[in-house]
């Protein structure tokens, strides 16, 4: 008979209640880890509010206002400008004129001033003056002739806060090159069409009746009748007209509808969609202006042009619901064009007659 193995004796003294774990921290490491997180917790009870409020500060000047940022128009020195602008139209009036035909001043370009270098100084501190105390300033124009080229003409201007401003060159005469017409049409015809992501078509003989009933509203001086051309169902809706027109004769140009993408636009190609967009052009009679002789209604007349806004294109009652001028076509939005709650005050009918003792003459900016 096998002899059976005795059992130690279990003596619960020597059982551990927590044996050391591995990578434990020692006790100065663990004191160093509570100094670092009381550190933490009183900075947070300061930091935190100082924190949000920064945060409202930077939110109220970032979005608290819609306004746009608009940039600081450049300042043009008056005196300096004034001053060029008399010399160039003096300059264009002598005899003979400097330019061919009668010359005139298309538009005030800006100005350019000159930087100063700054003054030269020796080894005993003495300053050597090297340019004069008053600004010197470029003043720029734009001008053409009586054929029609146009030049860039600048006037070189002495201008000084307490002694006024005073021509000291000038005028200059550089010719501007004309533009490449050519070119601009090939350009023009590489192009998709007349907007930009837009396929020209044509437009169809009911959208043609629909320019015509827009032109007639337009040019009668009478809101109701745009509101009813135009097929707006709001009476709140007025419409700023020409006034004082004795006939009109709209022409339409350019047509291409639009899908609503360029990518629709490419791929549909050749369809129809109720919005298009039209290039129209008004020839207008002016009452008390003659009305035009010979074969050709238009000639004489003058022309205004338009981009026109179409709806229900494809169908056989399309409407005019907003015009803009050339090229805002594709940005036009149905009766932007409404005044809303306003009345419109009478059109003058008669010319405002000149003061007693006056020429009736007017100065141009």
């Amino acid at each position: 008979m096998a002899k059976k193995k005795s059992t130690p004796v279990q003596n619960w003294l020597d059982d551990a209640e927590e044996v050391p774990r591995r990578k434990s921290l020692s006790n100065r490491d663990r004191y160093r880890r509570q100094v670092l997180y009381r550190w933490v917790v009183k900075s947070s009870v300061f930091l935190t509010p100082a924190l949000a409020i920064l945060c409202i500060l930077l939110l109220g000047n970032a979005g608290g206002k819609n306004d746009q940022v608009v940039a600081k128009p450049a300042s043009v020195d008056v005196k300096g400008r004034t001053t060029a602008t008399l010399e160039v139209q003096q300059w264009l009036a002598s005899t003979p004129s400097p330019v061919a035909g009668k010359g005139q001043i298309v538009s005030y370009d800006g100005q350019t001033v000159v930087k100063k270098p700054a003054p030269l100084v020796d080894k005993n501190d003495k300053e050597t003056v090297v340019a004069a105390a008053y600004t010197t300033e470029l003043q720029h124009f734009t001008i053409s002739d009586g054929l029609g080229q146009t030049y860039s003409v600048d006037v070189t201007v002495a201008s000084d806060k307490t002694y006024g401003a005073t021509v000291i060159a000038g005028p200059s005469l550089l010719p501007v090159p004309g533009a490449d017409k050519n070119s601009i049409d090939q350009q023009t015809s590489a192009a998709s069409g007349t907007w930009p992501g837009l396929y020209d078509d044509e437009a169809s003989s009911s959208v043609k009746q629909a320019v015509d009933t827009w032109a007639k509203a337009f040019t009668q001086g009478d809101s109701a009748a745009m509101r009813l051309a135009m097929q707006d169902k709001k009476e709140a809706h007025t419409y700023q007209t020409l006034s004082n027109v004795q006939a009109v004769i709209p022409q339409v140009g350019a047509a291409a509808f639009d899908f609503g993408s360029t990518e629709a636009n490419a791929a549909s190609q050749g369809k129809k969609t109720s919005k298009q967009l039209v290039r129209v052009t008004l020839y207008i009679q002016w009452k008390g202006n003659p009305a035009p002789t010979g074969n050709d209604d238009t000639k004489g007349l003058p022309a205004v042009t338009y981009d026109v806004l179409i709806t229900n294109a494809n169908s056989a009652a399309p409407a005019v619901v907003a015009w803009g001028s050339p090229g805002t076509g594709t940005k036009l939005q149905p009766y932007q064009n409404a005044l809303v709650g306003k009345k419109l005050q009478p059109a003058p009918t008669e010319a405002p007659t000149a003061p007693a003792g006056g020429d009736g003459a007017t100065v141009g900016n």
